[in-house]
C-alpha cells in the first residue's frame, strides 16, 4: 500500500547568513548550534523520601561560536576590544558592547526561511587564527559569543 502525503523539504546547513547590529560582517563559514537548557529544582518533603517534587529552574543559553575567514575587516576584533575596555573601566558600557545577532536560515531560492534572534550577545573569546607554512587553506578567525537568550522569530 503506497504512503500518501507531502514530501519533506529538509533545511540545508549551508544556506545561512549572520546579521550583527552595527557590523558589516555576514558571511561566516560556520556557526555552532543553538542550545538552551532548563535547570531542575528538586524539593524533598513529606512522607515519601524517595520521590522529590520537581519544577523548572534557571534557563541557560549556550555560547555560540562564529567562524569566518580572516580578511582586512577588523570589526569582530574591535568588538572584542570593547568588552575589554568596559571591564577595565575605560569607557565602554553595556550598550556599546552588547549586540543583537540574527542567524538567518535561507531557502534554496535565497529567500529568508527562518530567523533565530540572539539577544544581548558579547564576545567572550576572539581567536585570530593560526598560521602554518605547509597549509593550503585560509586563516580562520573565531569569536565565541555569550548569549543572554535567543528565540525563533519565524
Amino acid at each position: 500500500m503506497p504512503v500518501t502525503g507531502t514530501p519533506r523539504n529538509y533545511d540545508k546547513k549551508f544556506l545561512f547568513t549572520v546579521e550583527i547590529d552595527g557590523l558589516d560582517v555576514a558571511w561566516f563559514e560556520k556557526v555552532s548550534g543553538l542550545e538552551k537548557e532548563v535547570g531542575v529544582v528538586e524539593q524533598h518533603e513529606g512522607g515519601d523520601p524517595n520521590v522529590a517534587d520537581q519544577s523548572p529552574g534557571k534557563v541557560k543559553f549556550s555560547e555560540v561560536t562564529l567562524t569566518i575567514g580572516a580578511t582586512d575587516n577588523r570589526e569582530l576584533y574591535d568588538w572584542s576590544e570593547l568588552v575589554i575596555d568596559a571591564e577595565a573601566g575605560t569607557g565602554a558600557v553595556d550598550n556599546d558592547y552588547k549586540k543583537n545577532v540574527a542567524i538567518v536560515q535561507k531557502d534554496r531560492d535565497g529567500s529568508e526561511k527562518r530567523r533565530w534572534n540572539l539577544f544581548e550577545c558579547w564576545p567572550k573569546k576572539f581567536s585570530a587564527g593560526e598560521w602554518d607554512a605547509k597549509a593550503e587553506e585560509n586563516v580562520m578567525q573565531e569569536v565565541v559569543l555569550v548569549v543572554k537568550r535567543w528565540k525563533l522569530d519565524q
